[in-house]
């Protein structure tokens, strides 16, 4: 699912979303979602855009290559509880070599509220060792999913 919003980036972008529903073991004492479920629902956002673009093929694991986070910056707005239901979005904002940057915001579905925002970075590895480039056929395939579905990047 990708929501259409005109403001961000100067410009009309198709933001990658999905509906997350706290789970009982990420609420702490506080009954708010910890602080470092963020990252693993941001993983969750960040896999789904792969899975979208076509990277997430047999052909990815066959030729031994693998995506680390190498940075993530998460800024947080408001708690979100357990009966809480929140909405990912996510879009890429560059690609450079084998890293590519992400965009987040976790909303509320019932009121909008924004939850959260947050930036993370990625870098492919092949073989365990870091590579200059993406293979061509996953530049590609970022490419066609930045241009048709998402619609461009930042400027």
């Amino acid at each position: 699912m990708c929501s259409r919003d005109p403001t961000v980036f100067g410009g009309s972008v198709n933001w990658n979303s999905m509906d997350v529903e706290p789970r009982f073991y990420e609420i702490d004492s506080y009954n708010i979602v910890n602080n470092m479920y963020y990252l693993s629902w941001m993983e969750m956002a960040r896999l789904k855009v792969a899975r979208d673009a076509g990277l997430l093929v047999p052909r990815l694991y066959s030729e031994a290559i693998f995506f680390v986070v190498t940075e993530a910056h998460i800024h947080y707005e408001n708690a979100v509880n357990f009966w809480d239901k929140v909405r990912i979005e996510t879009v890429i904002t560059k690609v450079e070599g084998s890293r590519m940057e992400f965009q987040h915001r976790v909303k509320s579905q019932m009121t909008k509220t924004r939850m959260a925002t947050a930036q993370t970075s990625i870098i492919c590895l092949k073989q365990g060792n870091v590579i200059p480039r993406m293979p061509e056929w996953m530049d590609q395939k970022v490419e066609h999913y930045i241009s048709e579905t998402q619609q461009g990047l930042q400027e």
